[in-house]
């Protein structure tokens, strides 16, 4: 077998000696057997071909026997396939092709954990070589915000420059895995596929080796030529990071919820260390400092059988290869015979992929990952404000003596549910510029299937505003900082139920609770009602209509957000400017109310 009968696919792996030596052709050639003999049960080695013409190319034929993909341990059978592998070297520059697909991936794992002598050509190389100021015809995106049922966790996206059409703020959340350039490759125009964190390229078939040689010359003589890096090509998207010195400034951290947990496939390990945090503890960005820039400083306190301060814990966000993990635990101030549950508490560190940290420096941790988020201008103007005079601002709910959830007792306590009972109306008419209403409903939803926490309807003479409202407690009395982390929840639930609006949808998911046999606290000018009452009075409303989504979350203090520095006042407004564009999109305004304090 020689490569004269070859038309190869060009794919390959590129990368470099390691800095400061000469790594031999040879000497990979070898390590490189040494894969595939570790992957494939059964290797004939053929023909090895050398040759020398503006780079050294060697290539090796090989003959694999393995089971069929469709058969069992007990099968018999056995497929036999040809293939070969090529290493092509110009100045320390090596580029890595495989007939193979799956051994060209397992060669990428074996060179992420440095078992073969070469570097992975460094992402922020192909930034520059293959997409800095280059016409970018494919992107495939992952998402570094919260899994969330109203944003995909990744696309592609396809066009002729894309530079352009890329969302400045809705798309700044999400990275690139892979895209594909237009680019010169020595005389010729070449679309290129590439994936940096993988250290692949693609371009396609070719017809023949000659093809194939000049291809790789050029293609190495490209990134020979080509000085510098870039981490940053596409300015709108973030880009992942793998150095944990540029974090500083942590002030914000949460964790996955339980259901997210549970929703991505998560383990019953990491399902049970997060249903207890979420459970049993409260923390917050510490208000000491920390002991290096990049580390997480938490003061943690135990729920039960009362909110008891247990001690601070810092972490220090560590790399393994280009993931991150957690170590350097240290344990500050720990009350009398609290180590046993902090000890509990520094298990969700074992679990990188659920956990989120936001810097000052513009740095996000999430999904095991690190990435620096150019956030872009996008001013909120919608944010009200009220002191929530008598409210325990952390207290969603009302609850019974025994500290039970309990509706019937909405308007008598001192509950986020009761303040908005008994304050949303003149709220409307001081703080929205409503009308004083000539009737008025107020529908507490919480429950299975609800539309939102409250619904409120308030007619006037001429037209009616239906308003769908969302509440979440803040995350804790003494936590002062601003938290992207306290909104994103519920700004997703209030993306995710905004069809709900819609005049006709309402009327029909009100009417599926009440054929449900559901029972709900409804009000009308005040005095109790059924659900059904309000139905039959959706159903026969003829004014014209003005929609609203609400969230209430006073965590965010008027003085700590109008105060807060740039970059942090960006982050959340971002989340909030992306919530009102989705409200928008439905013909409905947008408020969020926070603590006037």
């Amino acid at each position: 077998m020689t490569t004269d009968y070859l038309s190869p696919y060009f794919t390959a792996v590129l990368c470099e000696s390691p800095k400061g030596s000469i790594t031999p052709v040879v000497r990979i050639m070898r390590e490189l057997r040494l894969v595939i003999e570790a992957e494939v049960p059964s290797v004939e080695w053929l023909t090895l071909h050398r040759e020398k013409d503006g780079c050294t190319y060697v290539t090796q034929f090989y003959r694999e026997r393995v089971p069929p993909a469709w058969a069992n341990a007990l099968c018999g059978y056995v497929d036999e396939n040809h293939h070969y592998y090529t290493v092509v070297e110009l100045d320390g520059l090596f580029l890595l092709h495989f007939s193979s697909a799956e051994q060209k991936n397992k060669c990428v794992s074996w060179l992420l954990r440095k078992q073969i002598s070469l570097t992975p050509l460094r992402p922020e190389r192909f930034n520059l070589v293959f997409l800095k100021d280059r016409k970018i015809r494919a992107l495939w995106l992952y998402g570094v915000h919260n899994r969330s049922t109203v944003k995909p966790d990744s696309k592609t996206i396809f066009g002729e420059s894309l530079e352009d059409a890329i969302d400045s703020i809705g798309d700044q959340t999400y990275a690139y895995s892979a895209a594909r350039s237009n680019l010169a490759i020595g005389a010729a125009k070449k679309t290129v596929g590439i994936s940096p964190e993988k250290s692949s390229i693609w371009i396609g078939p070719l017809d023949d080796w000659r093809a194939f040689k000049n291809l790789s010359y050029d293609l190495l003589a490209t990134v020979k030529n080509s000085l510098g890096e870039d981490n940053a090509p596409i300015h709108t998207l973030c880009s992942p990071v793998s150095d944990s010195s540029v974090l500083e400034g942590l002030y914000d951290f949460d964790v996955s919820s339980l259901s997210e947990v549970e929703n991505s496939g998560g383990s019953r390990g990491a399902a049970a260390v997060i249903a207890d945090i979420e459970n049993n503890f409260e923390f917050y960005v510490s208000s000491s400092l920390p002991s290096a820039p990049e580390a997480i400083r938490l003061s943690v306190y135990e729920r039960v059988p009362s909110l008891s301060y247990i001690g601070d814990l810092e972490v220090l966000p560590q790399f393994e290869g280009r993931r991150i993990g957690f170590g350097g635990i240290s344990r500050i101030s720990i009350q009398p015979r609290k180590v046993g549950v902090i000890k509990r508490f520094e298990k969700m560190f074992s679990y990188p992929d659920y956990i989120r940290a936001w810097y000052e420096s513009g740095h996000v941790i999430a999904g095991g990952r690190a990435f620096h988020i150019k956030y872009r201008d996008a001013e909120f103007d919608s944010y009200r404000w009220d002191g929530f005079s008598g409210i325990n601002v952390s207290k969603e709910k009302p609850l019974d003596a025994l500290g039970k959830l309990d509706l019937s007792l909405i308007g008598t306590s001192d509950s986020i549910f009761c303040w908005f009972k008994n304050n949303w109306s003149n709220f409307c008419i001081g703080q929205l510029g409503d009308p004083s209403p000539t009737r008025e409903w107020m529908v507490c939803d919480d429950g299975s299937g609800e539309v939102s926490d409250f619904i409120h309807v308030a007619e006037s003479s001429s037209s009616i505003t239906v308003s769908l409202v969302h509440i979440k407690a803040a995350k804790h009395l003494g936590d002062t900082r601003i938290s992207v982390g306290a909104h994103d929840i519920v700004l997703n639930q209030a993306i995710k139920n905004i069809r709900n609006v819609d005049r006709l949808t309402l009327t029909q998911m009100i009417g599926a609770t009440v054929s449900s046999g559901g029972a709900r606290m409804v009000w009308e000018d005040g005095v109790r009602r059924s659900l059904a009452d309000f139905h039959s009075y959706l159903g026969g409303v003829s004014l014209g209509r003005k929609n609203r989504v609400v969230v209430i979350q006073p965590h965010t203090k008027r003085t700590v957000y109008e105060g807060a520095s740039s970059l942090q006042k960006k982050q959340l407004d971002t989340l909030l400017a992306n919530t009102k564009a989705a409200v928008a999109a439905v013909n409905a305004e947008f408020f969020m109310v926070g603590f006037d304090a």
